[in-house]
């Protein structure tokens, strides 16, 4: 705001901070023209500062990523790269309104990501902004009037029985219009469904991982935005490999010619396996919605493979281990979505006590 504090003939202030935050001043005879002066010289400024993408291509991002811990830096890392960056980075940072980030946020809900994988990527552009307006190169952050998702815990998270598992791992086999068969898009559904592996982990699974004379697969990697890191519970963990995903795995380790310790997966033309191409290349929302199944993830597969543990009668606290869910809270979420199997159960129950019972006794009952 201009201030008086000129000279006798030009008694009016501007001040204005120039590009590299320093303080500039400008003396006017009338308020108006002080007024009229900072206004040009903060809309000149804004426009120096440029795009987001360019911004952290300078030192943006690296005071982004300072004093954060180093597990917390991956994760923001890959909030920026595989998200904001390619849906924001190239609009210029004072034009980012609250509307433009529920756009992109609302993209991103769409494309099958978890809210709160949404949550953690706005948190994460929430950062971004606090920076900006801290070095005074924005008035207010965009980010603050921008709603977040509405995390809710599933009464009944989706899964698919092993017959739609089929259904899905074929559909993505030919989703392209050219009719190539990209068989490997087939295997990372089924060896999803089947295992419970993230995405971040399967894309790191090397034949070294798979143990097929004891049936299990030690998982103690993942990737993020494409860096390696440990599991999401840092600790590692055995996983079962189920008979229906064995030929799948042999196949593949079989056909592998790389090291024993390189990615099990690649891409459909040789080339480096991209969970992010997989879903555009299959146009995944798209094909789940035509094939019934609107709004189910990729991830829900991994639910899938849980939910099949859980419907077989293996212990929640095996499954939980299984899974490497930090409590048993979150394994119960999909212990729900086994409710139709206790019908079943209980005529298996019914079936093993009457066998076991003296013949005098299953007279009493009968």
């Amino acid at each position: 705001m201009a201030r008086k504090g000129g000279t006798k003939g030009k008694p009016w202030r501007a001040s204005w901070e120039d590009s590299t935050g320093a303080i500039r001043t400008k003396v006017f005879q009338y308020k108006v023209e002080a007024e009229r002066h900072e206004r040009a010289m903060r809309k000149q400024r804004k426009q120096a500062i440029g795009t987001l993408a360019e911004w952290l291509a300078g030192d943006g991002e690296k005071r982004f990523l300072s004093g954060l811990a180093e597990s917390t830096k991956k994760t923001y890392r890959g909030h920026l790269h595989l998200r904001i960056i390619p849906d924001l980075g190239d609009i210029e940072i004072h034009k980012i309104t609250p509307d433009r980030i529920e756009r992109a946020r609302d993209k991103w809900l769409a494309s099958g990501l978890s809210p709160a994988a949404v949550t953690g990527t706005m948190n994460a552009l929430a950062r971004v902004f606090r920076i900006l307006r801290k070095a005074r190169m924005i008035e207010a952050s965009p980010s603050a009037e921008a709603e977040r998702p509405t995390i809710l815990v599933p009464k009944k998270p989706p899964t698919l029985t092993p017959g739609e598992v089929e259904r899905l791992a074929k559909a993505v086999t030919f989703a392209r219009p050219d009719g190539i068969n990209r068989g490997i898009y087939g295997d990372y559904v089924r060896i999803a469904a089947y295992t419970s592996l993230r995405a971040g982990e399967l894309a790191v699974l090397s034949p070294e991982d798979i143990h097929l004379d004891s049936s299990l697969i030690w998982v103690s990697r993942a990737s993020s935005a494409g860096v390696k890191s440990t599991t999401k519970d840092k600790e590692g963990r055995w996983v079962i490999v189920v008979d229906v995903v064995r030929p799948t795995l042999e196949r593949l380790i079989a056909n592998h010619d790389g090291p024993s310790d390189a990615p099990l997966l690649h891409g459909p033309f040789g080339g480096k396996w991209n969970h992010s191409n997989f879903l555009d290349s299959v146009d995944w929302p798209r094909l789940l919605t035509r094939l019934g199944w609107p709004g189910f993830r990729f991830h829900d597969l991994r639910g899938t493979a849980i939910s099949q543990w859980i419907a077989a009668g293996i212990p929640l606290t095996t499954v939980r281990e299984l899974a490497g869910h930090a409590s048993l809270t979150t394994t119960n979420i999909y212990a729900r979505t086994a409710d139709s199997a206790l019908a079943e159960a209980k005529k298996l129950a019914d079936a093993h006590i009457a066998r076991n019972l003296p013949l005098a006794t299953r007279a009493e009952h009968a």
